[in-house]
């Protein structure tokens, strides 16, 4: 898609390159990030902006930024890890990000596949930052 479409810029948390595992119940550890390099990306014309923050697309979308998950029903998925040295780490999910679209209709969030764990921290952050007046 990136050769035939060309310079994309593409908005991600910076941990979308951390070395992400999962662990089938009764299987092995399997790798379950990226599974191209940034620079191979780059060379197809993926420009990166990674970024904490949110960031506006447009003049009615933002993205999230990091999300926290901050309550006691907020879990992540306990089969997700992240690779640090030798170690297999619990995956915070600090990379799971959502698209917030202000419509006609109000508020929208757009949640991707992996957002499902923060869909509620998402709501509270939309929320917060309506009453901060930060949507257009």
């Amino acid at each position: 898609m990136l050769i035939a479409s060309g310079k994309k810029r593409v908005v991600a948390h910076p941990d979308i390159w951390a070395a992400k595992y999962s662990k089938p119940k009764d299987a092995p550890m399997r790798f379950a990030g990226i599974p191209y390099s940034r620079e191979h990306l780059e060379s197809l014309g993926a420009a990166f902006e990674l970024t904490r923050e949110p960031v506006w697309l447009a003049e009615n979308v933002v993205t999230t930024g990091e999300v926290v998950m901050d309550t006691d029903y907020e879990r992540v998925e306990s089969n997700l890890y992240v690779r640090r040295g030798d170690d297999y780490l619990p995956d915070p999910l600090a990379d799971d990000q959502a698209l917030f679209v202000k419509t006609s209709a109000g508020l929208v969030a757009v949640l991707a596949a992996p957002t499902a764990a923060s869909s509620i921290p998402c709501a509270r952050d939309s929320r917060s930052r309506a009453s901060r007046g930060f949507m257009p």
